[in-house]
């Protein structure tokens, strides 16, 4: 009798783990599938007011979410906070390494881009602006929880600097670099790391 139980409750284990397993790839396939809706296939969206995830950094995805999911309006729309709550950290995680294994979309340098790399590499000391490439990388590429912006959209990266310049998007550091930038800089910038 013992051992009809142990067998019944090993089963019943390993019934419990497959069914923990099956339910991990449910959330992991549903949580592709709802973030593919708007950000595009493997997350390269072609919407320009939509942020591109593909091979940005897992930390910064998990991170940046966290953060839309504190705020009070939740700017990026009700679609990620409701699907972002649906879904436990270690999915969120999956999710998020998932779109970091995606090729990155290639930079697309546009007029601008000798003005923007200049600002980029060297900032303008002038108006206390600090070089990009010193959190963000010598090409873009960010790392950790610093996001990747080359490739990143034009439009897309030119509305998120005037919103750290303007504080509705907080950050204290991108805050302190963009206050001072101009327009025509934002442009400059967005022109230099862009993906089109």
């Amino acid at each position: 009798m013992w051992r009809g139980l142990t067998v019944l409750a090993l089963v019943m284990l390993c019934s419990g783990e497959a069914l923990a397993q099956m339910q991990a790839a449910h959330n992991f396939a549903s949580g592709i599938q709802a973030c593919e809706g708007c950000h595009g296939p493997r997350g390269n969206s072609v919407d320009d007011s939509i942020p591109r995830l593909n091979g940005q950094h897992t930390d910064y995805i998990v991170s940046r979410v966290g953060r839309l999911l504190d705020l009070p309006k939740r700017p990026a729309g009700p679609e990620v906070s409701r699907l972002a709550t649906k879904r436990d950290a270690a999915a969120l995680a999956s999710i998020a390494r998932y779109f970091a294994a995606q090729p990155p979309s290639p930079r697309n340098p546009g007029r601008l881009a000798e003005a923007g790399r200049r600002i980029y590499e060297n900032g303008d000391p002038t108006h206390f602006v600090t070089a990009c490439k010193s959190c963000h990388g010598p090409a873009g590429e960010g790392q950790g929880a610093i996001p990747r912006l080359a490739g990143q959209h034009v439009n897309y990266l030119e509305r998120q600097l005037g919103l750290f310049g303007s504080g509705l998007r907080e950050n204290r550091m991108m805050h302190f670099n963009t206050l001072n930038l101009s327009d025509a800089e934002i442009d400059a910038l967005a022109s230099y790391l862009g993906g089109g």
